[in-house]
């Protein structure tokens, strides 16, 4: 939700109370916090939010950009879909006068613009106003030797070489007599043609929401997900869909009549439904268009228009134009300035924008918007896309990048058949098989930062990522791709014969032939700072032998699908899960907001037993990477992500339990929170946090297991496996076992198939680890032993043996944070921050050599513009 700045007497107490100017345009996007001196080596970030809910920053600002020619971004005050739509103007200039303007652009209505040829390197400067009022800024940007040189063409090149008669969208009329054939030959013509034959003589509702099908007196197209009168099984835009797109292809692979107008049948019935019905399901109070029915409706009228055109009446011709063009209409001004400025907008990149691509490749020529349409699309795609990433390959909603696939092959292919340009060919991409990879190597369980926050049961990548990773590979080729992709049991699997229907169609390819080998050398570990995820190995690419450790703390705050888990770390032994979190997303209202979502419901920290907002605000970020052969070392940095209004869904997820959110989320409190895993091979997990809060408060360490766990005084044994964790803080800590969440889960609605009310399983057991007294301060090092636990001996206050490993620690909070690490045979060592210059180094000596990798703080690309306090200096 947005919120309305604040007013000058506001700015002015902010002035008198921090002595800093502050320019009362921007005081709702930045924190005043800390007031003490940043330590070196590091950087404190003052932005409210990196990806707030909605823009609040223009974009980019005070820094080097990473792709030429870039895109800049400015928050729209355009409120609702509804509102007339803006108009802006923006310049773009090599001097701060703007005496000479570069590029320009006057009276558009998005928000963004993308620059239309590359830039010379140096200095720019951008500013962009609502036409008829002041400018804002300049902002300046660098164009460099980072800058990635970015050859795609023009969005008038796209728009102006879509033509052609129809059918142009499903399948290309020049494409008719190939697919004709091929899909005879490989079984798809039969697959498309029986799914058809299903619609014939059914019986169409009345209603569209909640609407029964029937035939022959039987009632069909039930789903067995929900019971009977859910919510979620009244939705029956899927089945309308269905029908008319499968009716459609057969017609146009058969030419026989009777497809045709039985498509037309259904089609007539949706002509009658209303666009914006209010039984749309739709989620935080986004308005209907949001919908996935919506996106799907627009699919059945486009479908019809372009594959029935030359078989329709001229009025039926006009009766869908019309609806057609209102349809895109809807959703253009849904679009603009809300895609380019919300943080995560899931519904439109797994779906919607797809279906307007397609709606408006045919109404070109018709519809006279439709050319504005194309252009709108090809834009916000190079501009935004991937929205929940960057360049590592990572992806914020984890798991859920599944329901982005069908998106991802589609709109690609679109622009490249018309463009010749290769889409994929992004760092983002080109990295995108990686993460695959790390967070789950081939028969492992994932890393437990599932889109829904936690891990899944399954081991290896998916069907339909294997799928989507083969065409990276076709597109790329990249062998580790192709890899993890190869599966020869899918090509003759009829549920995905259809997979990546555009390429199919215009035979690209949807793989490479034969099997691909990895590539030598791959290192052991990776991180993906865009996303906030670090991946540490032992043994990649073996499960069986492999201890998998994973931080995570991201810059998207929490949002979506991702819960309030910052500086939450997972551990997967032997590709099982051990230390992970276990809950359900639909265990009832107390079980959701309390547990599941809820901080408490991960291996974090909460301060007097309550945890982080869900917010885009409540946000973390990963300072510090570095992967050594003997010892990986990752920082993340979760100082703002107790710091937030929650946001209003997680209000009302707590009203709707009848739970006080203020005895669960803690807000303003916390002042620093840092955490230091490393990973030192094969078997020890030192976890390092650094605790700081505005008055004193009990501090909880938490632990998820899936397997029993037992209580020695600070000592936590696992059951039935050789893991223990020995937890140790600036003062003595209490230790609780507990077998059952504070809500049991509950299978309210009788999700599939279960007895409705019935309680879902609890696995293993979890601990808090706390004070054992109220402190502002604390440090705790826990030592996390998986397979070959060994003693550990404190030989002196701070200094512990462990094995081959001494470990040098600073508990006492006053000063500053430091670890210091070595092996018995000197040959590798670890210094998390070295004098002066706070930087962290690696040393180790590997075949006679002596390799140091060190590092400082780093941000992520979104937050290197925004307001920071830095305390980096050059090392000696």
């Amino acid at each position: 939700m947005r919120r309305n700045l604040l007013s000058l007497k506001s700015t002015l107490i902010i002035i008198l109370f921090s002595f800093i100017f502050i320019s009362a345009k921007v005081v709702s996007s930045i924190r005043n916090e800390p007031d003490e001196k940043v330590l070196p080596g590091e950087i404190y970030l003052k932005a409210k939010a990196i990806h707030p809910f909605f823009r609040i920053d223009a974009f980019p600002a005070n820094m080097e950009v990473d792709v030429n020619p870039p895109s800049f971004l400015w928050p729209s005050s355009r409120q609702e879909f509804t509102e007339p739509l803006k108009s802006y103007d923006f310049q773009l200039s090599q001097d701060r006068s703007f005496a000479q303007v570069v590029e320009e652009t006057i009276g558009q209505s998005p928000s963004f613009y993308l620059a239309k040829k590359q830039l010379a390197d140096g200095t720019w400067y951008w500013r962009y106003r609502e036409t008829g009022k002041d400018w804002l800024g300049p902002y300046s940007i660098t164009v460099g030797v980072g800058s990635r040189k970015d050859y795609r063409p023009s969005a008038s090149a796209f728009v102006n070489a879509v033509k052609g008669d129809r059918p142009r969208m499903i399948i290309r009329k020049e494409r008719l007599p190939y697919a004709r054939i091929a899909f005879k030959q490989n079984g798809i013509t039969d697959q498309i043609l029986k799914q058809a034959e299903s619609y014939f003589g059914v019986e169409l509702p009345k209603n569209e929401w909640g609407g029964k099908f029937h035939k022959n007196g039987k009632q069909i197209f039930t789903g067995g997900k929900f019971p009977d009168g859910h919510v979620k099984s009244m939705i029956t835009a899927p089945v309308w869909t269905g029908a008319i797109e499968s009716l459609c292809k057969s017609y146009l692979l058969t030419g026989e009549d009777r497809y045709a107008i039985e498509a037309l049948r259904w089609g007539e019935k949706v002509l009658s439904f209303d666009l914006l019905t209010p039984n749309n399901l739709t989620y935080d109070g986004n308005p209907v268009p949001d919908g996935f029915d919506f996106a799907m409706y627009l699919n059945a009228v486009s479908s019809i228009y372009d594959c029935l055109y030359d078989r329709m009446s001229v009025d039926q011709r006009n009766d869908y134009r019309k609806n057609l063009a209102e349809r895109l209409r809807i959703y253009y001004e849904y679009y603009c300035n809300r895609l380019e400025n919300r943080c995560i907008d899931n519904h439109s990149w797994q779906i919607s924008l797809a279906s307007f691509v397609r709606a408006a490749i045919t109404a070109k020529g018709d519809i006279p918007e439709a050319d504005k349409y194309l252009a709108y699309a090809y834009e916000i795609w190079a501009t935004i896309d991937p929205e929940q990433s960057r360049t590592d390959g990572g992806w914020f909603g984890g798991g859920y990048v599944g329901v982005n696939i069908d998106v991802w092959t589609e709109v690609p292919a679109y622009f490249k058949l018309y463009t010749g340009y290769n889409f994929y060919d992004t760092p983002f991409y080109r990295n995108h098989a990686y993460y695959f990879l790390y967070r789950q190597s081939p028969g492992s369980m994932e890393d437990g930062f599932s889109g829904d926050g936690y891990g899944g049961e399954g081991k290896g990548v998916g069907d339909k990522l294997k799928l989507w990773l083969g065409v990276l590979d076709a597109d790329l080729d990249l062998p580790v791709a192709g890899w993890l992709a190869w599966d020869t049991s899918l090509r003759n699997n009829n549920k995905w014969n259809t997979f990546a229907w555009v390429r199919q169609v215009e035979g690209m390819p949807l793989s490479r032939n034969g099997n691909r080998e990895l590539p030598g050398n791959l290192p052991q570990s990776r991180d993906f700072r865009d996303i906030g995820v670090v991946n540490m190995h032992r043994d990649l690419l073996h499960p069986e032998n492999d201890l998998h450790v994973a931080l995570r703390s991201s810059p998207f705050g929490t949002f979506g699908h991702n819960l309030a888990s910052h500086n939450s770390f997972n551990v997967i032994y032997k590709g099982d899960f051990l230390f992970v979190p276990y809950g359900h997303r639909f265990g009832g209202a107390k079980n959701n907001a309390a547990c599941y979502r809820n901080t408490r419901g991960f291996n974090s920290v909460l301060i007097d037993g309550k945890g982080q907002p869900f917010s885009p605000e409540a946000y973390g970020w990963i300072p510090r990477f570095l992967d050594g052969d003997k010892i990986t070392y990752a920082c993340g940095d979760a100082s703002n992500a107790y710091r937030s209004e929650p946001f209003e869904r997680e209000g009302n997820a707590f009203k709707a339990a009848g739970l006080n959110i203020d005895d669960h989320i803690s807000n303003g409190v916390l002042k620093r929170f840092r955490r230091h895993v490393v990973f030192l091979r094969p078997s020890l997990i030192l976890v390092y946090d650094e605790l700081e809060a505005k008055k004193t408060v009990r501090w909880d360490w938490v632990l998820h297991c899936r397997y029993n766990m037992k209580a020695t005084g600070s000592v936590l044994k696992v059951d039935g496996v050789d893991a223990e964790v020995d937890v140790r803080g600036s003062i003595p800590m209490v230790t609780e076992v507990k077998d059952k969440p504070m809500f049991m889960p509950i299978n309210v609605d009788g999700r599939g198939g279960e007895k409705a009310g019935a309680p879902y399983p609890i696995k293993g057991t979890y601990a808090w680890v706390s004070s054992s007294s109220k402190t502002d301060k604390i440090r705790i090092l826990s030592f996390v032993q998986v397979g070959n636990v060994k003693k550990i001996e404190e030989t002196s206050k701070g200094v512990y043996r462990c094995g081959d490993w001494k470990i040098e620690s600073e508990m006492n909070p006053l000063q500053m944070a430091n670890l210091k690490i070595t092996n018995t045979d000197g040959s590798a060592s670890f210094l998390l921050k070295k004098e002066g210059t706070g930087e962290s180094v690696i040393k180790e000596t590997l075949k006679g050599k002596i390799k140091e990798i060190k590092t400082v703080d780093e941000l992520p690309y979104h937050a290197r513009g925004l307001k920071q306090v830095s305390n980096i200096k050059n090392s000696k």
